[in-house]
């Protein structure tokens, strides 16, 4: 039996989701991770504002998300649920966490290269993504670490206790995705960091809260 490499591990998922839930059990089950659900939040249209989505990559800051507002709403209900996650966090006076969302899935060795990125971590890292897309410039630190510029993806991360806070605030406040908020209001601070190779991905089903 393994001893978890998180100190705490929540999962997002909606609690109607009930297919979703068997299917993450499952997979920390048989990556022996001890784990919390967070119940995700389901954002409705009508309480949709236009200054809740105006940097939204997609639609350009337009009212055109009256033509998606499925979307909108899981962008919305997305990063209320992330902030849901981080204060959870907070609370229970963590030094660190790690956040997954429902669709998970762990590469093979998983543990080995996890172990390896965190003993080479600086003291002052922020974020951890265990799985992402890496854009702009990028640092190899050590055969499994990287430094980021930007991280885009929400699935698996993890969290210093330092970076509650930040995250809260740009979940909160940057009217965009949720990763896109992250990279303009935490990745900016130049403590980000990526596994390499990664160890996460999503399944094809896709998280439903994006």
């Amino acid at each position: 039996m393994h001893h978890s490499p998180f100190e705490l591990a929540l999962v997002v998922s909606l609690p109607d989701n009930l297919e979703r839930r068997q299917y993450v059990s499952n997979v920390m089950a048989r990556e022996e991770i001890p784990f919390e659900f967070v119940d995700a939040i389901r954002a409705r249209v009508e309480d949709v504002r236009y200054s809740d989505i105006r940097e939204m990559d997609f639609y350009n800051g337009r009212w055109e998300y009256f033509r998606n507002p499925g979307y909108i709403c899981a962008v919305i209900g997305c990063r209320q649920s992330h902030v849901k996650a981080l204060r959870l966090a907070k609370e229970r006076g963590v030094s660190s966490v790690a956040i997954f969302e429902d669709d998970i899935t762990f590469a093979p060795n998983w543990r080995k290269i996890l172990a390896s990125a965190q003993r080479d971590l600086p003291a002052r890292w922020l974020q951890l993504y265990l799985g992402g897309q890496l854009f702009g410039r990028a640092m190899t630190i050590s055969p499994h670490l990287v430094k980021a510029d930007k991280v885009w993806a929400n699935h698996a991360i993890l969290y210093h206790a330092d970076a509650f806070d930040l995250a809260i605030a740009a979940l909160e406040t940057v009217p965009a995705e949720a990763d896109v908020a992250l990279a303009k209001g935490l990745q900016n601070l130049g403590r980000t960091y990526v596994i390499s190779p990664m160890i996460a991905a999503q399944e094809r089903f896709k998280s439903q809260i994006t």
